[in-house]
């Protein structure tokens, strides 16, 4: 393999892992706080739902910003399998369980990193949907691979 194919190989398997990490890592500073999003997310949720009450517009902002978890960890975890297995099509468990247990560890840093943001605060039940959102898309790679 000539030496620019690999660095190509290598970049884009590290390089946008390391990329969406840095994604994830922004996400958890306080411009992506509750009382930051809900400065754009709440008013929109009321124009596309004016019939709700504001009690069950904060719910589904809430829920939303949930699904963000479980989607930004599915993703990462699944960029984490692609860099492991290195372009190899078939399935590895070990591969996936590397990919799973690497995604739950960054949940784990994510969560201390929030501790030192004023308006954020670290939370087991965040790791625990960052950790359903890793798993749940090795579960569609494995489905995928039959």
């Amino acid at each position: 393999m000539a030496k620019s194919s690999k660095f190509k190989i290598t970049f884009s398997e590290w390089g946008i892992l390391i990329i969406w990490m840095a994604v994830i890592f922004f996400m958890s500073t306080e411009s992506f706080s509750f009382s930051r999003t809900s400065k754009y997310v709440i008013p929109l949720l009321h124009a596309i739902f004016p019939f709700f009450s504001l009690k069950t517009i904060h719910d589904l902002h809430t829920f939303l910003r949930k699904l963000g978890h479980f989607t930004e960890y599915a993703v990462l975890s699944w960029l984490w399998f692609r860099t492991l297995q290195a372009r190899d099509l078939t399935w590895s468990t070990r591969s996936a369980l590397m990919a799973f247990l690497l995604s739950s560890l960054y949940a784990l840093t994510d969560e201390f990193h929030q501790s030192f943001v004023p308006s954020r605060g670290p939370s087991f039940v965040d790791v625990g949907i960052d950790s359903a959102g890793a798993a749940f898309a090795l579960l569609i790679l494995k489905l995928r691979r039959k």
